[in-house]
């Protein structure tokens, strides 16, 4: 988790991106084993905005422009970055069903007390409640508690990403 004021750790380092949409870098785009190890391992570390945004016109400056597939790849990278701002340590995408799944209930810094509006669980449950377009869920599953949002099934499966992360800079505002 990232600390947020001395002592109190409020969001996770990472979260975990899982999703039905191709994303990778093929070998026609970058033809170097070498070379596509070390961007993945730049996406990974990647954490900020702006590093992403560098990497972007790296990758069509050096490669010219990029694929369905890396292009997607970048887009989950930054929905990754959303998600940990927002405190989520996964996102889950199959068809137009997304499911967030929140810190476990160990961290109490991010659930603190239920009274206290400036908890970062309260405030997220505040900004989710108004997207009652979404039709947002949230259930306790096992030990997991996840928020279930349902995509319009008008949105073509070719800006599913871009919707997630619309919902996220939303529920981040």
């Amino acid at each position: 988790f990232r600390k947020e004021a001395p002592g109190r750790e409020m969001r996770p380092a990472e979260a975990v991106i899982e999703t039905d949409i191709e994303a990778y870098i093929p070998e026609v785009y970058v033809e170097s084993d070498g070379e596509r190890l070390d961007l993945y391992r730049r996406l990974y570390r990647i954490s900020r905005s702006e590093d992403l945004e560098s990497l972007r016109a790296e990758l069509k400056d050096r490669f010219g422009e990029y694929p369905e597939e890396v292009q997607n790849l970048l887009d989950i990278v930054g929905i990754r970055n959303l998600a940990v701002e927002a405190g989520f340590t996964k996102i889950q995408l199959s068809g137009h069903q997304l499911t967030f799944t929140l810190p476990p209930s160990e961290q109490q810094a991010f659930y603190a007390d239920r009274d206290d509006r400036q908890a970062p669980f309260q405030a997220l449950m505040e900004r989710v409640s108004a997207l009652r377009a979404f039709s947002p869920i949230l259930r306790q599953e096992e030990k997991e508690l996840k928020l279930r949002v349902l995509l319009s099934r008008e949105i073509p499966n070719a800006t599913r990403l871009a919707s997630v992360r619309a919902f996220l800079l939303k529920i981040l505002s």
